[in-house]
């Protein structure tokens, strides 16, 4: 009975930490959940904080650089999947931006690289017309019922 109960939880186990790392492998994001994985690394402020400080930390602790928005050619080469996994990822990546927005504001400091929300909202916009496309396209073979889910499901995005 020992036994069947080890081999039960760590059964559980195994599949937790697979669930874990498929979770984490098509996210934008670290493993943090909840409110951590809206809210990225903001600056701490003490009253004695200048402007300059704020600014200097953020620098040092985020100096990525964010890329470009993604093309539409580049998206007409993923599959149905591929382009729901990253609708996904923007959507949660828009939720963060917003996040970090409103510490920003609470701090009363402009949010640096105020530029990335238009990037995800061009993003997603082009995701949406590759998918529009798709479901247009009379080659794709899906008939009138199928073609009016695929815009109501698109419509709904």
């Amino acid at each position: 009975m020992a036994s069947l109960v080890r081999s039960v939880s760590r059964t559980a186990f195994i599949s937790q930490q697979q669930s874990l790392f498929a979770r984490s492998w098509y996210t934008s994001t670290s493993c943090r959940f909840g409110l951590d994985e809206l809210i990225g690394s903001t600056p701490t402020v003490s009253p004695s904080s200048t402007q300059e400080d704020i600014v200097k930390q953020h620098q040092a602790t985020n100096a990525s650089v964010t890329g470009r928005a993604w093309q539409a050619e580049d998206l007409r080469r993923k599959s149905w999947d591929d382009l729901h996994r990253l609708w996904v990822a923007l959507y949660k990546e828009r939720n963060a931006l917003h996040a970090e927005k409103l510490e920003w504001r609470r701090l009363g400091q402009r949010m640096p690289q105020a530029t990335r929300f238009s990037k995800v909202r061009l993003s997603m916009n082009r995701i949406k017309q590759v998918m529009s496309e798709r479901a247009r396209d009379p080659d794709m073979g899906y008939d009138a019922n199928t073609r009016a889910y695929l815009k109501a499901f698109i419509d709904a995005m």
